[in-house]
C-alpha cells in the first residue's frame, strides 16, 4: 500500500512522466501482425493513415500481467493485482516503460473497476455493512467515497457505464424482497442519484412493444448508457425473443422509447446528439440517425467495436482476430485499415488523445477447452 508521503509525490510523478513523453524519440512506423505461434510475428512497412509506431505488451516486473481497466491519461493506464491480503491495489502503469505505482487499496472486496472517460474517477463495487455498495475513487486524490447507492436490500444487476463526458454513471438494481428492477443514474456534477423504474413496454401507448416481444415476455437489462446531457439513454437488453438496443427519452422518473432495433445487447454507443451506432443481430455495424429516422449498414461481419473519445474514429474487429480502424464521416466509414491481427478481442479502449488504443484478448490457439478461460494479453497500439 502506498504511504502518505509517496501519495503526495504523485503529482511530481505525473509531471515527470509527461516531460519524458515530450522528450521521447519517434519510433519507426510499422504495423505488427501476430504469427501462428506465440513467439512468431512479422512487420510490414506502412505509409497511409493510422500508421502504427509501436505495439507495447503490458506486464509487471517478473512477467506478471496486470488486470488493465482503462486510461488515466494519454500515457498512464489503470489496473490492479491481488496483493497478499484480501484487497486490491490500484496500479498506475506507464505503458511504455512498464513502471507501476500502487496508488491505494480498494475498499471492501472490490470487483473490476470502471474508469470514467475523462480519467478523473473510477467506479467499482464492494461490500459494506449494508451490503453491496457503489464506490467512486477520485484518481487525483486517491480518496474513495460511497454515494449511498444502491439502497439497502437492492443489488446491482448490470454493468456500470459512464456517459461519454464522464458526468453520468448508470446501472440497474433489483429489490431482493420484491424483485422489481430500476435504472439508477448518478450525476457527478450534482452528486445526486435518480432511480427510474424499468419500462413496461405494453403500458407505453406512445411506443408499443415490438412485434417480436410478447406481452408478458421477461427481459434482462445488460447495460444502460446516458447521453452527455442526460436527456436520453441507450439500453441493451436480452429476452425470450432475442436481444435489442433501445434509445429512450428520460424525463424525471419516466422512460419513453424512441427507437429500438434487434442488436447485440452490449455493443452500442452515441456518435453525437442525433446519431447512435450499434452492432445488429447479424453482426452488422449499423448507424441510426434520429433526424431522418434512417438506419445505415456500415460494415458486415463485425464482432466488437469502440469509438474514439472525439467520436471521429472507430476501431472494430472482423474475422474474429483482425482489428481495423476507420474514420467516421456522415453516414460512412472511410480510410479503413487493418492495424493488428492475432488476438480474439475482449476489450478495446482509446486513449484520451485518440492516438493509442488499449486492446485485451487471447490467441485462438491458446484457448483452454476445459476451463474456457484463456490467458488474456493486454497490448497498447500506438499510432503515429
Amino acid at each position: 500500500m502506498m504511504t502518505r508521503r509517496s501519495m503526495l509525490s504523485l503529482p511530481l510523478l505525473l509531471a515527470a512522466l509527461a516531460l519524458s513523453v515530450g522528450c521521447a524519440g519517434s519510433p519507426t512506423a510499422k504495423t505488427i501482425v501476430m504469427g501462428d505461434t506465440a513467439e512468431d510475428a512479422h512487420t510490414e512497412e506502412e505509409s497511409t493513415d493510422f500508421e502504427t509506431n509501436k505495439i507495447y505488451k503490458l506486464s509487471l516486473p517478473g512477467n506478471k500481467a496486470v488486470d488493465v481497466w482503462g486510461w488515466m491519461s494519454s500515457r498512464l493506464l489503470l489496473g490492479s493485482y491481488k496483493n497478499q491480503g484480501t484487497k486490491q491495489d490500484i496500479q498506475l502503469v506507464d505503458y511504455r516503460n512498464l513502471s507501476a505505482v500502487s496508488l491505494t487499496p480498494l475498499a471492501g472486496e472490490a470487483q473490476t473497476g470502471k474508469p470514467s472517460p475523462d480519467g478523473k474517477y473510477m467506479a467499482y463495487t464492494g461490500q459494506s455493512p449494508t451490503g453491496e455498495t457503489l464506490y467512486i475513487l477520485d484518481l487525483n486524490t486517491s480518496q474513495s467515497f460511497a454515494p449511498g447507492i444502491p439502497d439497502k436490500g437492492k443489488g446491482i444487476t448490470s454493468a456500470m457505464t459512464w456517459s461519454n463526458n464522464g458526468r453520468y454513471l448508470s446501472f440497474t438494481v433489483k429489490s431482493r424482497e420484491y424483485g422489481t428492477e430500476s435504472i439508477v443514474v448518478y450525476d457527478m456534477n450534482s452528486r445526486t442519484s435518480q432511480e427510474i423504474p424499468l419500462p413496461r413496454w405494453q403500458e407505453n401507448s406512445e411506443a408499443p412493444a415490438p412485434r417480436a416481444l410478447k406481452r408478458d415476455s421477461k427481459y434482462t437489462v445488460i447495460s444502460v448508457k446516458f447521453a452527455d446531457d442526460g436527456s436520453t439513454a441507450l439500453m441493451g437488453r436480452i429476452g425470450e425473443e432475442g436481444s435489442y438496443v433501445t434509445l429512450g427519452a428520460v424525463t424525471e422518473d419516466k422512460w419513453t422509447r424512441k427507437f429500438e432495433h434487434s442488436a447485440s445487447e452490449r455493443q452500442f454507443d452515441y456518435v453525437n446528439d442525433s446519431q447512435i451506432i450499434f452492432l445488429d443481430a447479424k453482426n452488422t455495424l449499423t448507424l441510426y440517425d434520429e433526424r431522418d429516422e434512417n438506419t445505415v449498414a456500415l460494415s458486415a461481419g463485425v464482432s466488437t467495436f469502440r469509438l474514439s473519445g472525439d467520436n471521429k474514429t472507430i476501431a472494430y474487429a472482423k474475422d474474429e482476430e483482425s482489428l481495423y480502424v476507420a474514420k467516421l464521416q456522415g453516414h460512412n466509414m472511410i480510410k479503413e485499415k487493418l492495424v493488428y491481427k492475432g488476438l480474439v478481442l475482449s476489450q478495446m479502449d482509446w486513449s484520451p488523445d485518440n492516438k493509442k488504443i488499449l486492446i485485451t484478448g487471447w490467441k485462438s490457439y491458446d484457448r483452454a477447452p476445459a476451463t474456457g478461460n484463456p490467458e488474456q494479453t493486454p497490448l497498447v497500439i500506438e499510432f503515429k
